[in-house]
Formats: C-alpha cells, structure tokens, sequence
C-alpha cells in the first residue's frame, strides 16, 4: 500500500520524506525551505494552501490521477500550487530542494476575497508550471530566509499579500453560481455511516478515496460536502477524532505515548505531541498524569 504524507508548512514538523532546512513565520504566512528524498511512491497532501518553487536539479516526477499517469520534467524554476483539499499520488527520481510559501485559510479570506468582491475563487492544484509573476515574489521573499524572524514582518505580508491575489487572478476558477451542493452537506445517513467509518479506522491509514467509496460518492463531491456538514476538512476531523482517541488510551495507562502515537498514524513521537498540544493546549504526559487514577 503506498503511504500517505501530509506536509504541515505551519508547524515545521519533518516527515519521512521532508526535511526542514528553514522555517519563518510572519502572522499566518509561512516560508520555508526544505530538502525532500527520492520517493517511488506516495499519496501526498499539505496541510495549508501554498505554492513551491522547485530549486534543484532537473528530476522527473510521475503523477498518477484516476484518468491517466503523466511523467513530467522539473526544472529548477518550477513551480506546484497546493490547495491543501486535494491528494495526489506522486513519484520522483532524485532528492530535491524546494522553498515554499504557505498561508492560511484565513490570510487568504482577508487578502482575496476583497480584490474578488467577497468571491474567492476556487484553486485548483498544479504541478510543474511557470510563471515569470509568481517566481519574482518567490525570489524576493526567498531572501527573507537569511535575515532575523523580526526583520521586515510588513514588507513580508505585502509580498505575501501581492503573491496569493496573484495566485488566485491567474490560476483561481471564477464560481458564477454555489452549487447545490454547497448548501446540501452529505445529508444526514452519510454524516452517520462517515462517522463510524472514521471511528472504526482511526487507527489505520484513512485514504480520501476510502472515505468517498465508504458512502458512495466521488471524491471531489465528497470533499466538497464533508465540510459542508462539518465545517472541516476530513483530515481536519479525523486529526481531532485521533486526539479525542488518543485521550482515552492516555488514560489506560497500558501504552507508552509513542505507542499510542504510531497506533493512531501520527508519523513520529513530536509529530503527536505537536498536534495533541495545539489541540488541547497541554502535552500528551501533562494530560496523562493530570487523568492518572
């Protein structure tokens, strides 16, 4: 089975195939740099909207959609867009190095929806694109990495700012109308059948074609409807209903907290802690001896 990452720019947290070389944080803006392995195979998301610019040498990367497979050729000066809803199923050839801009749900709300009249547009995700508009505020905010975190915080958001309106002008998809579905969710048998599908696999890898086959939907109109009904993404809720999990088996005592962690899909010990602190405001031992009996 091929394993499933997905990046979290926001939190700085390594992965298997990810490594952090740098990490700046300017409000709810994001850049980095990171050195990325060979892979043969991985289905691979991010866990915010953000845009790469690919630094290496040249490498050919495999992506395989439900239509066909493509083999593209990337150069240094490429670029991939990441709207953090979608999953592809990626392969390349050489370790890589990228730097990446991410922001969150919010900076985008604030920064396009008024250059958009209140309609943000949807972003679809890209590979291997260029873009002479995008790799300019790429470099300049690249430079940023080397000065200290407090230095040019304003000039950093303008850029971040000027970067996603970009982004959303060339590559967004006007919405003329808000589909049906927008205002239908899953509806309520498929809000059930969902939840105790996720409650069952909390402890196996969770794919976002398993979730829609599970009520027999694609997986675009399941994404789509899930956070309709939720009012967060499935890999939002499913990270909570982890912690929600993780708790219980804190309490039991008969696991260690690394265990609990590789039992539940978190990829390391640090990767859990991180997100049961950001949770619920306390680390996983804290919680653990507060409930001790």
């Amino acid at each position: 089975m091929v394993d499933t990452e997905i990046w979290d720019f926001g939190s700085g947290i390594p992965t298997k195939h990810l490594r952090f070389l740098h990490h700046k944080t300017v409000g709810e803006l994001f850049i980095c740099r990171c050195d990325i392995s060979t892979c043969d195979g991985l289905i691979l998301g991010t866990a915010q909207p953000c845009v790469a610019l690919h630094e290496g040498d040249p490498t050919l990367l495999r992506y395989n959609s439900a239509r066909r497979n493509y083999r593209l050729k990337v150069r240094c000066g490429h670029i991939h867009i990441s709207n953090a809803n979608s999953l592809a199923e990626l392969s390349w050839s050489t370790p890589q190095r990228i730097l990446v801009v991410a922001m969150s749900t919010k900076f985008i709300e604030e920064n396009v929806a008024s250059a958009f009249s209140g309609n943000i547009p949807s972003l679809p995700s890209r590979l291997a694109i260029r873009n002479d508009w995008l790799l300019e505020l790429l470099l300049y905010m690249r430079k940023s990495l080397g000065e200290p975190a407090h230095c040019d915080s304003a000039c950093l958001e303008l850029l971040g700012a000027s970067l996603v309106i970009k982004l959303y002008e060339i590559f967004g998809k006007r919405r003329l109308y808000q589909p049906s579905i927008i205002t239908g969710g899953l509806g309520s048998v498929r809000e059930k059948n969902i939840k105790v599908y996720i409650e069952h696999h909390l402890t196996e890898n969770i794919r976002l074609d398993d979730l829609a086959n599970a009520v027999d939907l694609s997986t675009d109109y399941f994404r789509k409807a899930f956070k309709q009904s939720f009012g967060k993404s499935p890999w939002r809720y499913i990270r909570e209903r982890r912690i929600s999990r993780a708790k219980e088996m804190l309490i039991k005592h008969d696991q260690s907290i690394t265990e609990i962690a590789l039992n539940l899909q978190f990829s390391s010990h640090s990767h859990f802690t991180d997100t049961f602190h950001q949770i619920t405001g306390i680390s996983p031992s804290k919680f653990r001896d507060h409930n001790s009996r």
